[in-house]
């Protein structure tokens, strides 16, 4: 832990060695994802505040801390050492939190800024469909499985590699939504080439890891088909709980 404090207060936040970077191409969002909320007409501060007031309450959330805690890590870089996955961390001194933490931090603004705009339409599509409690459970149980698969991973082969950003979430997010219309057609990325949505996540996790070789997306993709399988059902939170939430404060 001393050796990655002193590299963190000697180099700053870490780079392309370290923390995972990505580029522009990172901000592609599957076509049809719903919309920000957007309306005809008005000022452009009219469409923000239009915009914000759709955002379901979690995507504020993920918006709201992302933005904070990158923020916070110009006053001390310890925050973003004490948020971002390290596997070593999590192993030999057993700091969970990390775990839950990650997705959250991000130490550059570019990736700050394609990991929001890429995961949000997703996020808030799936928050809408099955309720904002439901969809925090789903978020932190999903999140944590692929990160811990990623940790154990990293421990059992010798990985040196960090976790920190979306882009887990990302994938899993997007391997439910086109799983569960997996025989439609939709055009890939911005090139003129329609595929069945079941073949989209694998095509673009591969553009990816060519471009950006990260190990931590592909459990997020994995987890996603675990979900879309049914192998989180028996953990899963029910409509029944979620619902009795949703109706108490703060939910309510």
């Amino acid at each position: 832990a001393s050796m990655l404090i002193q590299f963190v207060m000697e180099n700053g936040p870490p780079g392309p060695g370290g923390l995972p970077t990505f580029g522009p191409g990172n901000a592609m969002v599957m076509p049809g994802a719903m919309n920000m909320g957007m309306g005809g007409g008005g000022s452009c501060t009219d469409c923000i505040k239009q915009m914000w007031a759709n955002t379901p309450a979690f995507s504020r959330f993920i918006f709201i801390w992302s933005f904070t805690i990158y923020l916070l890590s110009y006053i001390s870089v310890y925050v973003l050492y004490a948020l971002f996955l390290s596997p070593q961390l999590v192993l030999y001194q057993f700091q969970i939190w990390r775990l839950f933490t990650a997705p959250l931090t991000h130490p550059q603004l570019l990736q700050l800024l394609f990991c929001l705009l890429s995961y949000l339409p997703h996020g808030m599509a799936a928050e809408r469909q099955i309720g904002t409690v439901r969809y925090i459970a789903r978020f932190f149980m999903l999140a944590s499985v692929a990160l811990l698969m990623f940790t154990l991973a990293c421990g059992v082969l010798g990985i040196n590699q960090y976790s920190a950003g979306l882009w887990p979430m990302f994938f899993c997010d997007l391997v439910i939504e086109c799983m569960a219309n997996a025989e439609q057609v939709t055009g890939l990325c911005c090139l003129p080439v329609q595929i069945k949505r079941k073949w989209y996540p694998l095509i673009l996790i591969v553009i990816f890891s060519l471009l950006f070789p990260q190990f931590d997306m592909w459990f997020g993709f994995f987890v996603g088909y675990m979900y879309h399988f049914g192998l989180f059902k028996r953990i899963e939170m029910g409509t029944n709980t979620a619902t009795l939430l949703e109706n108490k404060w703060p939910m309510k």
